[in-house]
């Protein structure tokens, strides 16, 4: 875990071997809300691959993004 000078998460996540492993949560700067997901290996032996935007949260925790399977960040930005 990282947290702000203010005290509330910043990101959250597991390490294996030095690497980023499975999801790591990047939260909004207030009320410890979440922002976004990545996904990364599962563990540090995989190989190697890009971590990927798994979902995402607006600043009212709703999800507005999920891989393969929802996206509403458009009418977000509309608003």
């Amino acid at each position: 875990m990282k947290f702000r000078e203010d005290g509330l998460l910043e990101w959250e996540g597991q390490y294996e071997e030095g690497k980023k492993v499975g999801e790591w949560i990047e939260y909004w700067p207030f009320r410890n809300r979440r922002h976004y997901v990545y996904q990364y290996p599962e563990s540090a032996y995989d190989e190697p691959f890009e971590p990927y935007l798994l979902r995402e949260y607006n600043r009212n925790n709703s999800l507005i993004y999920e891989k393969d399977k929802l996206d509403k960040r458009a009418q977000e930005r509309n608003r």
